[in-house]
C-alpha cells in the first residue's frame, strides 16, 4: 500500500509505525487519528502510549483530534454523541 501511496503521490514522505511508537523525526501543527482506529488498541495502557505519542508530535499549541470508537448506541436519530474533553499539555 505505501509503494502505491508514493507513487500515487509522489513529494509526499509515507511512514509505516504502530500510533503506540511511530516517530515522524518532526512535530506539527494538527495530529489526526481517525476513522476509529484508535479503537484497536487493546489495553487503556496502549490507548496512554499513543496519545503520549501523539502529544510528542505536536509543535506547542498544537491540537490533537482523535476520532472515537463508535458504537451503534452512540448514535441517536441521525446524529451521533459524544463527549468532548479539553487537555492543557504537561510541559
Amino acid at each position: 500500500m505505501l509503494e502505491i501511496a508514493r507513487r500515487n503521490v509522489p513529494g509526499v514522505e509515507f511512514i509505516k509505525g504502530d500510533m503506540v511508537d511511530f516517530d515522524a523525526r518532526r512535530q506539527f501543527d494538527v495530529v489526526l487519528c481517525l476513522f476509529s482506529s484508535i479503537g484497536y488498541l487493546t489495553t487503556k495502557k496502549e490507548i496512554s502510549k499513543a496519545v503520549v505519542n501523539f502529544e510528542r508530535h505536536l509543535k506547542g499549541g498544537g491540537v490533537l483530534i482523535i476520532q472515537p470508537w463508535l458504537r451503534k448506541s452512540s448514535w441517536l436519530e441521525r446524529r451521533c454523541t459524544c463527549k468532548l474533553t479539553k487537555a492543557i499539555r504537561r510541559r
